[in-house]
């Protein structure tokens, strides 16, 4: 275990070394570089170039600068000025502001370039500013600047900017290196006043939610903004104003640690509530249960009383009753729960086994069992005492979600059934563990109530990414099998099917077939034996170890004992086991990942990705997933969805529409299916549920009236002993992106060996991962770090005998699938390890679902599309000891970027509140057109008896089973959009017009003696009614349907013209 205060200390030196790599000096005050390293090109930042330099770009960069953007146009030249606007608050008619100034210049002398020192920020220049005559200050800094300031009477102050230019003049274009200031920097202080926030948009134009969070964020206050640089000032919590801002150019902000404990002081510190081993313990009665359960809720009822009593800013108190309201609503259903399990004894006991198969899971997760991959027969393994072993707790936030949802989940005419809960929970924070329990609780729940027809597929997980997916998977495997020890341990009460985890994804992922000798699509077995024949073999099929022991399930090294591969195939079948005799999963792991396989025996627990559900249009395999293999076996009753807010835009456009045919297709036989989805990002939550899922939506933990304490999760005031994560801020004034890029890369890299570190520290910012958003721009990141950064790191290298080797590992889309856990592995391989990661380029596949305890450092290359995006990505690092630190690179061509950096502080200090809403409009013309008539096919397929490939020709809008499905499905649709009666019609009418397409060509084809199928070649006396999605037929009205097979990609570019006035 490191010591934090001396990590904390070790992440200072890095940024004070790039500090120093990038604005300067690198080697001290009084600072000699040689003659070629001029330091205008040695460093990106910092300096005020004379008037009118350009920004030298190469061929290979100029497209992208070449823009007709006045502003982008403004950016090709150098900086010559850098300023501060900030608010003065002043009773004075003449108010002051004392200006400190720090500067440098480098001078040519015997043909090297010597540092001079003009001010420093111990020893600053100072001038007064004043509106009026004194708003100007020609010679500053020996004559090297000027002082402009621009004062404009705001209410009871003045809005003032304050501008520090370099007045000379480039001739012809033409630098003289020596006109250059360094390494500038200045304070702005108020005299006779104060600096308060800076006026902020007319709060008419709020809707609720903005409402909401400008009370929850009333304390974070913006006090200015920057020109050219970004602003800072001292650290307050509450203060409603401040004396002084100043100049930054690698500006910093400290997100404070978020903590899901309770207080130290807290009366349920050390409550055994929260024990896993407590609540699982069945000799444990239910009475003492219930006193811990009960004492809980009251903690937290009463915590949500004294938000109530808080003061609430004038004009904010709607925003403050609709918080209370969602409080009080969370302790009524956690009691609710409770009562449930009191009144239920069969709950109650599904309550019990739940915590007793997630205690398991926790412990095989460990380093000890599955958590580690291992050779078979390498290792003892000894059987866990779960009582004996370290205590497991719920995090209280994850006990209060069981609580709050547990009568809606066991009850199917809960009034709460058709609300869907979102889990909203910082990332890292334990949301998997809190909606694993609860899919536990339905697992046993389901056949304690329904015996053999509770069997087949009872819970469906979603995520939208293939990382995502197979991480997770891996998780969801240890707990089925925790599930399946109970079930066989007691057969004859949980019934002689097993519990069994299925994973349905693409086949770039995993086989689609047990057999199948296509090269594009390889079946299981052929697969099999390829992986036999190789010398070191890669497994292509996602487990890569035991779940319960950790052994691998492909040995790292051929072996001639078919028994050291953990897989069973056939022609006909596929399973795992595990490899290890002493495992009690040697003869067979309950787990799946073939297409045939899952269809044959449909999972009681179902991952997928979400665009798989697009083939429920185009096969009738999939309908076993909704009955179970056999009619009699119930529909899923329990849908989750991680990751909501990834669910937006046209992915999750398309989506929403699909879902309406999966909701009926469910409902079919009168179950009511509950939705849950967890996000540690989004805005406008209930909007999207609606849209998706036709619920209501209720996000819990709901916030306080602050956004440090919601009860279950609290800020903590950052210290050398609790640090936080640590965002920086770098943005190349005088060079290309390119090249600044290249820059602060070589120096982050290089900094792991010329900064004296602790082992811990060097290790966890060993591995640079630099964030990207796009292919495109990965692309040039990979080139770079194989030449020009590797380079770049032999320049500023310390001791020129130790520069950095730089090898990057890319982690996008263009990978394959089997190259995912590989990588994941290697990330977690430590420094000097022959796997470990030097620098890992990657796209927004990082950005969810990683999670390397070791990894500290990650550079953002420009701002994400989403303020969403950076905060799931950045997340990804400081997750230990090793105190996270985050690089935000602007391009300093890009408006957007710009504008971020220049409000660096203000940004970060309020992530969460600058998350943009989430959009889906899957009944927009253009969704309709794509979707409608896949939903359609999808309910007739599944709930009308027109399956089969033939059964196409047998609709007829007419019968009655057919027309109350088809209601069923219209009903659904509108229920997305309850709120507006327009779109409800355009709804009606383009399903209707759907249905008539449909009967007459199943009229046309009845009477010209033509077989109407799903799918069909080309024959002439065959039709069919679906054809392959593809640009040339996307448009395409009539029959067949072009009809997507994933619900990705399905966006294209457009141009937007603006008509009117300019």
């Amino acid at each position: 275990m490191g010591n934090k205060k001396h990590l904390a200390a070790d992440r200072k030196k890095i940024v004070n070394y790039l500090r120093a790599q990038l604005i300067g000096p690198a080697n001290g005050s009084d600072e000699s570089m040689l003659e070629k390293d001029e330091p205008h090109t040695y460093y990106l930042m910092g300096a005020l170039f004379p008037q009118g330099v350009g920004i030298k770009i190469s061929q290979e960069e100029e497209e992208d600068w070449i823009s007709d953007d006045p502003i982008a146009m403004a950016y090709q030249l150098k900086s010559a000025s850098v300023g501060l606007s900030f608010f003065i608050e002043s009773a004075e008619d003449t108010p002051e502001v004392c200006v400190e100034l720090a500067a440098a210049t480098y001078n040519k002398v015997e043909k090297r370039w010597r540092r001079h020192e003009i001010a420093t920020k111990e020893v600053p220049e100072e001038h007064v500013l004043t509106p009026g005559a004194g708003e100007e200050i020609e010679n500053v800094l020996q004559g090297r600047g000027k002082l402009v300031s621009k004062w404009r009477k705001m209410g009871a102050g003045y809005l003032v900017t304050i501008t520090l230019l370099n007045p000379r003049q480039a001739d012809g274009g033409k630098l003289d290196p020596e006109d250059v200031i360094h390494q500038v920097w200045f304070r702005c202080t108020a005299i006779n006043g104060n600096i308060g926030a800076y006026p902020s948009p007319n709060r008419f134009s709020w809707d609720s939610e903005e409402e909401e969070l400008a009370l929850i964020y009333q304390h974070k206050k913006t006090f200015a903004i920057g020109h050219g640089c970004a602003p800072m000032w001292d650290n307050v919590k509450e203060q409603a104003v401040i004396k002084a801002v100043e100049t930054s150019f690698i500006p910093e902000y400290e997100v404070p640690p978020v903590t899901s404990a309770l207080p130290g002081n807290h009366e349920l510190k050390n409550s055994e509530v929260f024990s896993l081993q407590f609540l699982s313990d069945e000799s444990v009665s239910w009475q003492l249960k219930r006193t811990r359960l009960e004492e809980f809720i009251t903690s937290y009822s009463v915590w949500v009383e004294n938000e109530t009593k808080r003061d609430i800013p004038q004009g904010l108190e709607n925003a403050a009753a609709r918080i209370t309201c969602r409080l009080k609503k969370a302790v009524e259903r956690m009691l609710a729960g409770l009562k449930y399990l009191c009144e239920n004894a069969g709950a109650r006991e599904c309550f019990v086994l739940a915590n007793q198969v997630m205690l398991m899971q926790m412990v095989h997760s460990g380093k000890n069992f599955g958590g580690s991959i291992r050779d078979a027969n390498s290792f003892v393994i000894n059987a866990p005492n779960y009582k004996g072993e370290e205590i497991k707790n719920w995090r209280p936030f994850q006990l209060a979600f069981q609580l709050l949802t547990i009568e809606s989940i066991g009850n199917g005419n809960s009034d709460d059934r058709d609300i869907a809960d979102l889990i909203w929970f910082p990332t890292g924070g334990g949301k998997t563990e809190a909606y694993l329990a609860v899919a536990a609780f339905e697992l046993f729940h389901r056949r304690y109530q329904h015996g053999d027809i509770g069997g087949g597929t009872a819970v469906i997980l979603r995520y939208t990414l293939r990382l995502l997916t197979t991480q997770q998977f891996q998780r969801a495997a240890t707990l089925i099998c925790a599930c399946e020890r109970v079930r066989d341990s007691n057969p004859e009460k949980w019934g002689d099917e097993p519990f069994s985890l299925g994973l349905w994804v693409g086949q770039s992922t995993t086989p689609n077939y047990f057999h199948s000798e296509q090269e594009q699509s390889l079946g299981a077995l052929q697969k099999y034996k390829r992986i036999r024949e190789q010398d070191k073999p890669e497994n292509p099929f996602q487990l890569l170890q035991c779940p319960w022991c950790g052994t691998r399930i492909i040995p790292a090294k051929q072996s001639d004992e078919p028994s050291d591969y953990g897989i069973h195939a056939s022609a006909s079948s596929f399973n795992f086991f595990c490899p290890s005799k002493a495992c009690a999963f040697h003869s067979h792991l309950p787990v799946q990942v073939i297409d045939e396989g899952l269809y044959a025996s449909p999972p009681s627990f179902l991952i997928g990705t979400i665009d798989k559900f697009a083939r429920l249009a185009l096969r009738d395999e999939p309908g076993a997933f909704f009955k179970g293999g056999r009619e009699q076996r119930k529909s899923p009753s329990l849908i989750l969805q991680d990751e909501l807010h990834l669910i937006s835009g046209p992915l999750g456009t398309i989506a929403g529409v699909y879902e309406a045919a999966m909701d009926v297709v469910m409902k079919r036989s009168g179950a009511n299916p509950k939705y849950i989805a967890a996000t540690a990002t989004i805005r406008r939550a209930h909007d999207q549920v609606r849209k998706l899922y036709a619920r209501d939506c209720m996000v819990f933990p709901p916030s306080g009236m602050t956004a440090e304490d919601s009860y279950f999760s609290r800020e903590e005031d950052s210290t050398d002993v609790n640090p936080g994560r640590l965002y920086i801020g770098v943005m190349g004034q005088y060079h290309t992106p390119v090249t600044s890029l290249v820059h602060c890369s070589a120096a982050l890299a290089q900094s792991a060996i010329d900064v004296e570190l602790s082992e811990q520290a060097a290790d966890g910012y060993w591995t640079q991962v630099i964030f990207h958003n796009s292919r495109r721009e990965l692309g040039k990141t990979m080139t770079m770090s194989l030449d020009d950064i590797p380079k770049r790191a032999e320049v500023i290298a310390k001791n020129s005998a130790q520069p950095r080797k730089i090898q990057p590992v890319e982690m996008s889309a263009n990978i394959s699938s089997k190259e995912i856990p590989e990588i994941l592995e290697s990330l977690k391989a430590p420094k000097g390890d022959t796997n470990s990661i030097d620098t890992l380029p990657c796209t927004n596949m990082f950005s969810v679902g990683v999670d390397v305890k070791r990894l500290g450092l990650i550079m953002m290359n420009g701002q994400p599309k989403t303020t969403s995006e950076y905060i799931q990505a950045s997340s990804r690092v400081g997750r230990d000891e090793v105190p996270g630190l985050v690089v935000a690179f602007y391009p300093n061509n890009k408006a957007r970027d710009r504008s971020q950096y220049e409000s660096f502080v203000p940004y970060h200090q309020a992530l969460y509140r600058a998350v943009e809403p989430t959009s889906v409009t899957p009944y927009a013309l253009p969704a309709m057109e794509r979707a409608v008539h896949a939903a359609l096919t999808i309910v007739m397929r599944y709930c009308a008896g027109l399956s089969g490939n033939d059964g196409a020709k047998n609709f007829d809008k007419n019968k009655a089973d057919v027309a109350s499905v088809i209601d069923k499905l219209r009903k659904r649709m509108l229920a997305a959009e309850y709120k507006d009666s327009t779109v409800q019609q355009e709804i009606s009418n383009y399903l209707d017009a759907c249905i008539d397409k449909w009967q007459e060509k199943a009229e046309l084809a009845c009477q010209s003696g033509i077989l109407l199928r799903y799918e069909a070649s080309a024959s002439p006396n065959i039709e069919s009614l679906l054809t392959g999605y593809s640009a040339d037929v996307a448009s395409k009205p009539e029959i067949p349907w072009p009809t997507l097979n994933s619900m990705r990609n399905v966006d294209s570019d457009c141009n937007v013209y603006v008509w009117g006035e300019s």
